[in-house]
């Protein structure tokens, strides 16, 4: 929830791309700190292959301070907010990633994730986005 009372709800409609048999498939790696930090940084297994999707996370515990996206990324919501804080990015890939950073400026809690999706559309990725007031 942020500071507005507002929770970020993200709903990405991934459709397959023209080339091939039309079938998508992914990996994801998830890197949960224990300890207060300001940073996060995930590895994935092996490089990212160019032109898959990345898609990445943070869910912070408390405020955040303000939340950088990592380099090269496309912010999809975020919610810098005083009992949780967290963000959502996307990004084509462009061959050979192999770890992201996610930053805030208070030092707190956090947990990262970065999930690598082939067989997607590589424009146009993101089909909605929106914020619901919780009552």
């Amino acid at each position: 929830m942020d500071r507005n009372g507002y929770q970020t709800t993200v709903f990405a409609d991934v459709t397959p791309g023209t080339s091939g048999d039309n079938k998508s498939s992914g990996k994801d790696v998830c890197s949960p700190v224990s300890t207060t930090t300001s940073s996060i940084t995930v590895t994935l297994d092996s490089a990212a292959t160019a032109g898959n999707l990345l898609i990445t996370g943070v869910a912070i515990d408390k405020a955040s301070g303000t939340i950088t996206v990592p380099d090269g990324f496309t912010l999809v919501q975020k919610g810098e907010g005083g009992i949780s804080s967290g963000a959502m990015a996307y990004k084509i890939a462009a061959g050979g990633e192999t770890s992201i950073t996610w930053n805030w400026t208070a030092t707190e809690e956090g947990s990262v994730w970065i999930g690598e999706y082939s067989g997607l559309l590589t424009s146009n990725v993101l089909d909605v986005s929106a914020k619901t007031k919780l009552i």
